[in-house]
């Protein structure tokens, strides 16, 4: 059996500490579902288009059998909103934010952003 030695014993790790910032927060990316928060609004950072190109986000629900298209942005241009629904996108800063309302509803809903790209 070994013999303890003389020294000092190093501290237990620290547990993480939570985030003081926004906890609802979440990078965007093509082809990635989003599912919004049962009690909080999502803060989706969006990813900038580039020339030629056209992202689109769209609410898509089990209940509703057309994707709802939510905002766009095309050719490098900042992202705008979109009818019907009309979500806060903020572009003040980059990258543009989305602002996801929590969703208490019983079908299952998702944002997803996709990529049109023209043929060359």
């Amino acid at each position: 059996t070994p013999n303890p030695t003389a020294g000092s014993t190093p501290s237990p790790t620290p547990k993480p500490t939570t985030p003081s910032g926004p906890s609802n927060e979440v990078n965007g990316e093509v082809g990635v579902p989003i599912t919004p928060s049962a009690t909080d609004s999502v803060a989706v950072s969006l990813p900038p288009s580039v020339s030629g190109s056209l992202l689109i986000i769209y609410k898509v629900s089990d209940d509703n059998e057309h994707d709802v298209q939510v905002g766009r942005s095309y050719d490098g241009l900042n992202w705008e909103t979109l009818h019907p629904l009309l979500l806060s996108i903020d572009c003040q800063e980059s990258p543009c934010v989305l602002d996801i309302p929590a969703y208490t509803g019983s079908s299952n809903v998702q944002y997803i952003i996709r990529e049109y790209v023209p043929p060359a």
